[in-house]
């Protein structure tokens, strides 16, 4: 591991179970949800609704949907909602909710974190 690079772990505390499965009625209510006035859709971009079935989104947990904005510029917007439609902005944010809702355990490892303990 290269100096200062920090490694995520993610693990489930309570089996998946316990969380209600996105349907086509809860993306539906995502796609048709009253729009921020900074989220409108700009003319020429295209979105793409993603879960944890789709390559790179296999952390987010049943229930939750992550929107991907693409502008004309290639830039990429991500947000991630909720089952209750909370949006999150950032995969941090997302992981530090489920991290204080109790249903994962986030371990962040780095040389950093290794020497304080060893300090200790």
């Amino acid at each position: 591991m290269n100096e200062g690079e920090t490694k995520t772990h993610v693990k489930l505390k309570q089996p998946c179970q316990a969380v209600v499965a996105a349907d086509a009625s809860h993306l539906r209510n995502i796609r048709e949800r009253p729009r921020q006035r900074r989220h409108r859709r700009k003319p020429g971009s295209t979105v793409t609704y993603r879960d944890q079935s789709d390559h790179g989104y296999g952390w987010l947990l049943p229930g939750w949907v992550a929107e991907e904005r693409r502008m004309l510029t290639g830039r990429l917007y991500t947000y991630y909602y909720d089952r209750w439609g909370r949006q999150y902005n950032t995969k941090r944010e997302v992981l530090y909710r489920l991290a204080v809702c109790g249903l994962i355990l986030v371990e962040v490892h780095s040389e950093a974190a290794d020497d304080d303990r060893r300090s200790c």
